[in-house]
């Protein structure tokens, strides 16, 4: 009967679901580590969800990796169950799973600004102490910039670092090229020269990618062109490195253009390459890998 009940959940049985619940099937029984209302909202199946949550489903069982339904409702992007869950199942939006990732982690990343939204006006904490990430470094790597701007409404914190990368927010969606979000962040005086663990600053990651755009964003905001990241490499000497050539020269304009002691780096082997001969990149030029920079 409890195994009907999980089918019954995942097909939208919702008529199947009260025959057996009538009958004392386990509301709360779970087919390995997941009840049927966890079931329900993986398979999106809002009607059920209500039936569920009407008939006292424990909206706060969390499964093995301690994920409750709400975490489902949001990785998935229902919005309407998310509502349903909160508004008349009382779940709780605050839950960490294994990872200590909240559901408003999920919204984040899937991009779902409506959820977010439900989260954080039913008390959805916008940072926690322990995810290695946290809710604004996901939207911002996303290039979700209605989420990243809600979430700093909410008190989000601009510069929070990732714990192991050290990447603040701007660091990301630099490394993405996600310009609205980058403009974003500077417009809410983000550091624009933030170091991260390989002492990278966004601009740096925004050169290894070739993202001319984001680098002329950045030195609009008074970047640092000449900083340079735990090897010594300057933004320039990474975009050359790279092969990314416009970017590069753009940047070694930049040096010529601030004098003598910012041009140094033009004589530097990478830079040399990439102006070779006719102005072409010497593609076959042979470079050491531990001379490079590091993925961050």
């Amino acid at each position: 009967m409890n195994q009907q009940l999980v089918l019954a959940s995942t097909t939208g049985d919702v008529q199947t679901i009260r025959d057996l619940l009538h009958k004392k099937a386990d509301i709360n029984w779970t087919k390995g580590d997941k009840t049927s209302l966890h079931l329900a909202a993986h398979s999106g199946q809002v009607e059920v969800v209500q039936q569920l949550v009407f008939l006292q489903a424990d909206t706060n069982f969390q499964d093995q990796d301690l994920r409750s339904p709400l975490h489902v409702a949001c990785l998935n992007g229902s919005t309407e169950m998310c509502e349903v869950l909160i508004n008349e199942g009382s779940a709780k939006p605050n839950l960490q799973d294994k990872s200590h990732m909240l559901p408003l982690h999920f919204a984040c990343v899937g991009g779902h600004y409506e959820i977010v939204e439900v989260l954080l006006k039913a008390g959805g904490c916008v940072e926690v102490d322990q995810p290695k990430v946290q809710p604004l470094h996901f939207a911002s790597l996303g290039g979700h910039c209605r989420i990243a701007a809600l979430l700093m409404d909410f008190s989000a914190n601009v510069d929070r670092q990732t714990k192991r990368d050290l990447e603040s927010p701007l660091h990301l969606a630099a490394s993405r090229g996600r310009n609205g979000t980058v403009a974003l962040l500077l417009w809410r005086k983000a550091g624009v020269d933030t170091r991260n663990v390989h002492k990278c600053t966004p601009m740096h990651l925004a050169a290894r990618r070739n993202h001319l755009d984001t680098v002329r964003l950045l030195l609009n905001a008074k970047a640092d062109p000449f900083a340079t990241q735990r090897n010594d490499w300057t933004p320039m000497l990474i975009a050359f490195k790279e092969g990314n050539l416009e970017l590069g020269r753009y940047l070694q304009k930049l040096a010529l253009e601030s004098g003598p002691s910012k041009s140094t780096e033009d004589s530097h082997p990478i830079s040399l390459a990439a102006n070779g001969a006719n102005g072409q990149a010497e593609k076959n030029t042979p470079i050491n890998p531990r001379d490079g920079p590091k993925a961050s």
